[in-house]
């Protein structure tokens, strides 16, 4: 046992070596220098970081191996990526993303589901080299695509569907269908 009161210096590439768990307790552990890495966990396999706040058992871990780096919760807990300590991005343990003021609540509607509360953001996709396209896909011929615009009282008000079973486009407004353009181009 060694009991340190104050600062102990351990030379240029000095090291600790524990039996068991190293613990410290009741205080933070503070490295300083002006190497890029302060803080370095290295094992042969998933070398891994983990904070855990006891009271709810929550744990973040952030983890190398050899798929890649990773960032995770090891508990039915969401992630939560922030800004100016507020929530902008939370992927909930169901794998549902929500993005912006709604990132900031445990609500979400579909598997992406963005809120913007106090400007007019859009989603905006760019590409400055080729089209910028957005692509609704189905797995089956027999299925649709639906684009649709909701209100508080339903998420499809308006829409626009491809019946992919028929080929047809189906524009919709206030609820009901207004215009059909068939396989042929025939318009309804």
């Amino acid at each position: 046992t060694v009991d340190i009161d104050g600062n102990a210096t351990f030379g240029a590439n000095g090291s600790i070596t524990a039996g068991a768990n190293f613990a410290l307790s009741s205080n933070k552990l503070r490295v300083t220098g002006s190497d890029t890495v302060g803080i370095e966990c290295q094992r042969s396999s998933n070398a891994t970081i983990q904070c855990t706040e006891t009271t709810n058992s929550t744990d973040l871990q952030l983890r190398a191996n050899s798929d890649g780096g990773l960032v995770r919760t090891a508990t039915n807990k969401p992630l939560i990526l922030g800004t100016n300590q507020q929530a902008r991005l939370r992927i909930k343990s169901t794998g549902q993303v929500t993005i912006g003021a709604i990132a900031a609540t445990d609500s979400a509607s579909g598997i992406l589901h963005t809120k913007v509360s106090s400007t007019t953001s859009p989603v905006v996709f760019e590409n400055d080299t080729e089209n910028a396209d957005v692509v609704i896909r189905t797995t089956g011929s027999n299925k649709h695509s639906i684009l649709g615009f909701g209100d508080g009282g339903s998420n499809f008000v308006g829409n626009i569907d491809y019946d992919h079973q028929n080929n047809a486009m189906v524009f919709d407004t206030n609820g009901g269908e207004r215009l059909n353009i068939s396989s042929s181009g025939v318009v309804t």
